[in-house]
């Protein structure tokens, strides 16, 4: 069977469909509870809940599938949450979260599939990708070519209550895919604002192919689209182009990607912004003696004639075995009228997996960070250079038919500028201890710093940061309880102490047919070894640890440490997103038992955040259909450069997709974390360690 690669979801489930043979009814689902309560004087800013009281939360959700026959396919989802916090947060009280309706009749004269609610209208990332509510229908026309074609209507709105003063969207799309052509897509989008006072008219006309010959790989993509704003006269032009190719048996890999928007060109339901030139660039080498790798990276913005350039060379390279190095350089440029920054980075890392329960790691980076202003009052200059130094080793053993795991490190830090040195040292541990139905962790960290400031008084502050969380499954319901200390304090700042306390528990239910069988089992056979994420979502649980690291090792990542029942990538592992990702996967018993995916998103700006978050999403939907449960919250697109960990730790920000398969949960979004860092994370496991929607990272 072959996937359609274009990513109309009609396609996949009608192939899904086509090749699994079930009846019946299936339905599925969970109901969670969560009370959270904060004790504190002040706000604490080394707490990851800052902003946070009291809050309690119940939500449910119910999927349900009716399967009239194997090209029949009745399907719903309804999610409801009800919270009370003391917060102004408008998502107080009860409220649907999620409401979607949607039929397949494949064996029509004219296949279709419609869907009403909440659905995901994924045109192009440069003319329209929103969630809606609305509605969409899709035919697919029975010819030699593969044809689809679509229409939905639309509003812009995260909640229900709220959707009438929304923006509101009108859309038409049509795909054709040739075996050897490749896949063409023409498509038109209409929006009109809120208040009715601006309309815009967007076309798109688009082609991808993948090709292959002499024993290489090779994808191109080419867009262009045309932007008409309905009560101006003014008009935009954009374009997108990319080829990515596997040469000479996987041990070359190149990806170019080029973008072009005029300043009139911003449609409302994209998330590319107007005026700006984008160049990408990508080479990865594997050789005998290490494997190399290089990105550049130039965005330029017309109107405020600013220019960001970056270079990163990388080398990775595995001795005996079991000690791997991995050395980075990059520079980093940015020009505009007010000033100019540059950025030198410097970073290396030493694994030795000593053997298959111990490891030991050593890590250190340096940069130097150079500001020159540009205003009328006269130049100045500031320099920065820091660096760090961390060791860290890990060591995991079996207990009581249980699996223990210890992980100290230490880290030191050094910053210094034209007026001031700072230094900072900073112990921590973890512990671990999962037993059949059990799991405790334990997290502490302490940090030490000194800053002497030329001319005014030297600081001095203490941090230090301690979490328990336990949790407890049985069958289908998970109890968890949390407790976290965070306190400060300095010759400056009176002691800060806050308490957390979080509990939880999550039921999943299933009910099936006798004659039913999972219609997710018919994605295993979706993803090849290019798609290593994608594969490794049917390895977790009962797959060997050995294979999922052989489907990893086929995409060729840029460097690899092992570290006692993990191992870590960095590279690039999902399909079409040029950003470094890191890929992180758990041993548990020889089996693949945890997959970790994530993307770093510090300093980068709101409308980056967002492009890369929205072309994610596309990938997922595109191969996992429309997830079982989503929670969003909030805009990005709103935020100032600086502000997405406050936004996330406070929860004024939230993005949840969550999928259900093979009996596996996998989440996607921009969670809480315990460091205070937002970063894009994909999770895959049996179970979580709780049922947080926002602070499973």
């Amino acid at each position: 069977m072959k996937q359609i690669k274009k990513t109309h979801a009609f396609s996949l489930l009608l192939a899904i469909c086509a090749n699994t043979s079930y009846a019946g009814f299936t339905a599925d689902g969970n109901v969670s509870l969560r009370s959270h309560w904060i004790d504190r004087d002040q706000e604490n800013q080394s707490s990851p809940y800052s902003g946070v009281d009291k809050d309690h939360e119940f939500t449910g959700h119910l999927n349900t599938l009716w399967e009239y026959t194997p090209y029949q396919v009745l399907s719903s989802q309804l999610g409801v949450a009800v919270r009370r916090t003391d917060l102004g947060d408008p998502r107080k009280g009860t409220r649907v979260s999620r409401a979607n309706i949607k039929y397949t009749d494949g064996v029509a004269a004219l296949p279709y599939v419609i869907e009403t609610g909440d659905f995901f209208a994924q045109h192009s990332s440069r003319s329209l990708r929103r969630n809606l509510k609305g509605a969409q229908i899709e035919f697919q026309p029975q010819t030699e070519t593969r044809q689809s074609i679509q229409i939905l209507a639309g509003l812009d709105s995260n909640e229900w209550d709220t959707a009438g003063d929304a923006s509101r969207y009108l859309a038409l799309s049509w795909l054709a895919e040739a075996e050897h052509f490749g896949a063409f897509t023409l498509g038109h989008v209409f929006s009109e604002d809120s208040d009715h006072a601006s309309e815009q008219r967007t076309t798109a006309f688009a082609w991808n192919n993948s090709t292959s010959f002499a024993e290489n790989q090779h994808h191109i993509e080419w867009e262009a689209e045309w932007l008409h704003h309905g009560n101006e006269k003014n008009a935009g032009n954009g374009a997108f182009a990319s080829i990515a190719s596997r040469l000479w048996q996987g041990k070359t890999r190149l990806q170019l990607a080029y973008e072009l928007y005029d300043n009139d060109f911003n449609p409302r339901g994209g998330v590319t912004g107007g005026g700006q030139r984008r160049w990408d660039a990508s080479l990865y080498q594997r050789t005998a003696f290490g494997n190399f790798n290089a990105s550049y990276n130039q965005l330029n913005f017309f109107a405020g004639r600013s220019e960001d350039t970056s270079t990163q060379i990388g080398y990775s390279h595995r001795f005996f075995q079991r000690v791997n190095l991995n050395v980075n350089m990059g520079k980093r440029e940015n020009s505009s009228p007010f000033g100019d920054n540059k950025n030198r980075s410097l970073n290396a890392d030493v694994s030795w997996s000593i053997n298959d329960y111990h490891a030991l790691q050593l890590s250190s980076s340096q940069s130097e960070d150079t500001y020159t202003s540009n205003f009328s009052g006269g130049d100045s200059r500031n320099k920065t250079k820091r660096q760090d130094i961390t060791i860290g080793f890990r060591s995991v053993g079996n207990l009581w038919n249980g699996q223990w795991s210890l992980a100290p490190k230490l880290s030191w830090r050094e910053s210094t500028s034209d007026t001031s040195r700072s230094e900072e040292v900073s112990p921590g541990i973890s512990l671990g201890f999962r037993h059949s139905r059990h799991d405790l962790q334990l997290n502490y960290d302490n940090s030490q710093s000194e800053i002497d400031n030329d001319g005014f008084a030297d600081a001095r502050t203490k941090n230090y940061r301690l979490n328990a969380r336990y949790s407890y499954q049985q069958e289908r319901t998970r109890w968890s309880i949390e407790l976290g200390q965070f306190v400060s304090n300095g010759n400056f700042v009176d002691e800060l102490t806050e308490d957390t306390l979080l509990l939880s528990v999550d039921h999943r239910f299933q009910y099936r047919d006798s004659t039913t069988t999972n219609p997710q089992a018919a994605l295993q056979h979706e993803f090849s070894p290019v798609d290593p994420l994608l594969a490794l979502t049917h390895l977790v649980g009962s797959g060997e640890f050995a294979v999922a690291q052989a489907v990893i090792l086929s995409a060729n990542p840029a460097s690899q440490i092992n570290a006692a029942n993990r191992s870590v990538y960095t590279g690039q592992f999902l399909p079409g997103e040029f950003e470094q990702q890191t890929l992180e996967i758990e041993r548990r018993h020889g089996q693949l038992a945890e997959v970790r995916w994530s993307i770093d998103l510090q300093g980068k700006s709101p409308q980056e955040v967002e492009r890369i978050f929205e072309r994610t999403r596309t990938q997922l939907y595109a191969n996992l259909g429309e997830p079982t449960r989503r929670e969003e919250f909030g805009s990005i697109a709103s935020l100032a450069n600086g502000e997405l960990n406050k936004a996330v730790n406070s929860t004024s920000l939230l993005r949840l997709n969550e999928w259900r398969i093979n009996g596996n949960t996998l989440r996607f979004g921009i969670p809480r974390s315990l460091d205070g860092e937002a970063k894009l994370r994909i999770y895959f496991q049996p179970n979580f360690s709780n049922g947080l929607e926002d602070s499973w990272g």
